[in-house]
């Protein structure tokens, strides 16, 4: 029978005005997708706050992932809510440019530029 994968590992950080999603697997492709999606529902839906997703350290996104991050990002701006992406390497960020996601996310290499953004 197939190996069940382990599931994705995250830190959910509540604050006042936001909610920080951090990313601790390094890739994020079709073995992990679902629970990235499910991570995703879970802290960015039904909740009034702007969302950090925390990609620092993750190395790979596949398309999929790539997609739901932009769902994610169309659905906070509907209910004027925003999304901030922290990414700090070099293959993250060339996905962000190759798929064109870096001209509609506000994308940030620190968590403390996304709560900077939040605070002001």
């Amino acid at each position: 029978k197939p190996q069940e994968a382990d599931p994705m590992r995250v830190k959910i950080d509540d604050q006042d005005s936001y909610t920080v999603i951090a990313i601790k697997d390094e890739v994020i492709d079709f073995n992990n997708i679902s629970d990235f999606r499910d991570v995703l529902d879970e802290n960015a839906k039904g909740t009034e706050k702007n969302v950090i997703l925390n990609l620092a350290g993750v190395n790979y996104i596949g398309s999929v992932g790539l997609g739901m991050i932009s769902l994610v990002s169309v659905m906070l701006s509907k209910e004027s809510r925003e999304l901030v992406v922290v990414c700090d390497t070099e293959e993250v960020k060339r996905l962000f440019h190759i798929s064109g996601l870096y001209r509609v996310l506000k994308i940030v290499e620190e968590l403390s530029a996304a709560e900077r953004h939040f605070a002001a």
